[in-house]
């Protein structure tokens, strides 16, 4: 005899579930980012048995918030996330047709970013000085979420675009290396573009960023003020005044060094004193001894810029020169006259080369009964 034995297929799985969106640890830049997985199962799910929870709240079928359309089980926040979430979604419940129940819940986080990347200037710091002309420049390009999209950054410089082969990428800083030799004056750096990675929704953006500094090529300038060059001065100890000056930075005080003669001086020597811009030298003060006739010789051996950056520059141009101090170079030889008579004062000078002597000046207490003028005469190539 033949038997038979019907066969009876027992369904004791629950529903299956597949995230379709966001996926677990991905960044949104969707501040009402909706959530989406797929639950299904062959004997149908049950969706009044259906609970999601999102950031600690739990939503059915009966909240506005949640619909399921077979096999899709959709979330819309009914409030925006906030930049910086990280967003916790479990799947706690979901029964099929037959009353079969989740293995296990669901459970998977994602990240909200609304911010767009930001960017600084490293190296030079902005607005500041530096004499390097082929100097790379430094960009710190961050996000606080999802990252930079580095094949999407616009550089430029002095508002030129400049090419990606131009600069590197080391972690999160961008070396730019110029590709021309930096002039003299103010040097704009320029972020055209730079957005983050988010994977759903446009990426966070930002443009038109731009940072500056200035490239100083040119060393300070001294023009002596007092005395002159090739003056002759009164006193055995004159006070010398050089005015010390540079385009675009201060002084660097302790690069100061000034000769006098055999003597040298530096800041911080009794008697030198430099304060905006003006170097001023009390020789008495200092300890200088000169006599009269003594030619002085001054000359300012050092003084540099005070850049942000690089090497300061020295002296632009040299600046020495000479002065003399009065002595006897000049006398009154005798003469004799009889009233109404005209008299030549013969008024000899000695001893005047190298004192660069370009003009006289005389004082002549005269009779002031005298009507006729007076009249200076020179000679002998005076």
């Amino acid at each position: 005899p033949a038997y038979h034995t019907d066969m009876i297929y027992t369904d004791e799985t629950g529903p299956e579930v597949e995230i379709e969106l966001p996926n677990p640890e991905t960044f949104t830049s969707c501040p009402s980012q909706a959530i989406s997985m797929r639950v299904q199962d062959t004997r149908g799910v049950d969706p009044s048995t259906i609970v999601l929870e999102v950031q600690g709240t739990e939503y059915t079928m009966e909240d506005p918030e949640l619909n399921y359309i077979t096999p899709a089980l959709m979330f819309s926040p009914a409030e925006p996330f906030e930049d910086g979430d990280t967003v916790e979604v479990v799947l706690l419940a979901a029964e099929d047709s037959l009353g079969n129940e989740l293995e296990e819940p669901v459970d998977w986080e994602f990240y909200v970013d609304l911010s767009p990347p930001t960017a600084d200037m490293i190296f030079p710091e902005p607005n500041s000085i530096t004499t390097c002309s082929d100097s790379t420049i430094e960009l710190l390009l961050q996000d606080t979420g999802s990252g930079i999209n580095y094949d999407a950054v616009e550089l430029g410089l002095n508002d030129s675009p400049i090419s990606s082969d131009n600069w590197e990428v080391r972690g999160d800083t961008i070396i730019v290396s110029p590709p021309i030799v930096l002039s003299e004056g103010e040097v704009t750096v320029n972020v055209f573009y730079v957005e983050d990675v988010a994977q759903y929704c446009e990426p966070n953006s930002a443009e038109g960023m731009e940072f500056s500094f200035t490239v100083d090529l040119t060393g300070p300038v001294c023009e002596p003020q007092f005395p002159l060059p090739g003056q002759l001065v009164d006193t055995l100890n004159p006070n010398i005044t050089l005015r010390i000056t540079d385009n675009y930075t201060a002084i660097d005080t302790s690069s100061i060094v000034v000769a006098i003669n055999e003597d040298t001086l530096s800041y911080g020597s009794s008697g030198l004193d430099f304060l905006e811009g003006y170097l001023r030298i009390d020789t008495y003060e200092a300890g200088l001894i000169f006599e009269p006739g003594e030619s002085i010789f001054v000359q300012l051996i050092s003084a540099t810029d005070s850049p942000s950056s690089c090497e300061p520059n020295p002296l632009s141009t040299p600046c020495g020169y000479q002065l003399t101090i009065l002595g006897d170079i000049g006398r009154l030889l005798e003469c004799v006259g009889a009233p109404a008579e005209t008299v030549y004062l013969p008024l000899t000078f000695e001893s005047i080369e190298g004192t660069h002597l370009t003009s006289l000046s005389f004082e002549i207490n005269s009779n002031p009964e005298v009507a006729e003028p007076i009249d200076v005469v020179t000679a002998d190539g005076l």
